[in-house]
């Protein structure tokens, strides 16, 4: 695909999302349709004593991922490895995203990549969906949050 004019970022493809530890270039393949990413605050306000909003204070700030894919086999391409790709991971399972654009969005220079063991990972905290259909594929869509307060995707012994 050649672009002409204004340079863009025109696709997802090379971002890869690996949700559980059987999820691999090998066993899985995610074929990401569609993608959002959204960016909040707990904002808080002080107003004063005519009761203006005189200050602001945000104590979190969270990104949400919400994607829409096709889960498909990866290089061992069997209707095994579309089954792995297709599965969903256990509650708190911190996810493994790589292979994006790097772009910065507020405190983070790189909102979307980051290992499963990296720093603020993004977590699983269910609603994921697997959506059936009997004359086409079958997609899932999930959604990913990122806090700046979790350190570490690694449970607390």
């Amino acid at each position: 695909m050649a672009l002409l004019g204004k340079a863009q970022i025109t696709t997802i493809s090379g971002g890869t999302l690996y949700m559980t530890a059987a999820q691999t270039s090998t066993t899985s393949a995610p074929n990401l349709q569609s993608g959002t990413l959204d960016h909040s605050g707990d904002v808080k306000e002080t107003k004063n004593m005519s009761g203006q909003v005189s200050s602001l204070f945000n104590s979190e700030e969270t990104f949400v991922a919400n994607f829409e894919m096709i889960p498909e086999a990866g290089s061992g391409n069997t209707v095994a490895n579309a089954k792995i790709g297709a599965q969903l991971p256990a509650i708190l399972t911190a996810v493994t995203m790589s292979g994006f654009p790097v772009v910065a969005v507020g405190s983070i220079a790189d909102a979307f990549n980051v290992n499963a063991n990296g720093t603020n990972p993004w977590l699983y905290e269910g609603g994921g969906k697997i959506n059936l259909v009997s004359d086409g594929a079958w997609t899932m869509s999930v959604e990913l949050k990122r806090r700046i307060g979790i350190t570490s995707g690694s449970a607390v012994t």
